[in-house]
């Protein structure tokens, strides 16, 4: 019964020794895990401590990072790809539509040159086509 009641203790105790030991993770770490994401502030013993983009703590139980799967958006390199998804009527022509995005996102504040940004046509909707940027 006591090896029962401690099972999630213990695997939190052996997921924090792991986190330390192995420093995939560390403090100041962008991650994200399943509908989670945030800043790495602290890695305890049991749980692990975030701070998510609207300023929230969020303590994650060590086994659960240990475990599941986890996306480290600092590391090797803070730079990252993000894709924005934009509904335009079907009456402009795609190829300029294209060019317009891609000439309005370069230059801007944390765009890369390199991977340099680029639109496609992602989806035919109802009298509307679905572009994506990524940058």
């Amino acid at each position: 019964m006591i090896g029962l009641a401690l099972q999630s203790t213990i695997a939190n105790l052996f997921g924090g020794l792991s986190l330390q030991l192995d420093r995939t993770l560390g403090q100041g770490d962008w991650i994200e895990t399943g509908t989670n994401s945030g800043r790495i502030v602290e890695i305890g013993w049991r749980s692990t401590r975030l701070i998510t983009r609207d300023g929230d703590t969020l303590f994650l139980p060590n086994s659960q990072l240990v475990s599941g799967e986890v996306l480290n958006l600092s590391r090797p390199t803070g730079a990252h790809r993000a894709a924005v998804r934009i509904n335009v009527p079907e009456r402009y022509p795609p190829a300029t539509v294209k060019q317009a995005f891609v000439e309005a996102i370069q230059g801007l504040p944390g765009v890369l040159p390199f991977p340099p940004p680029d639109c496609l046509v992602s989806e035919l909707g109802d009298q509307a086509l679905v572009y994506t940027v990524r940058y």
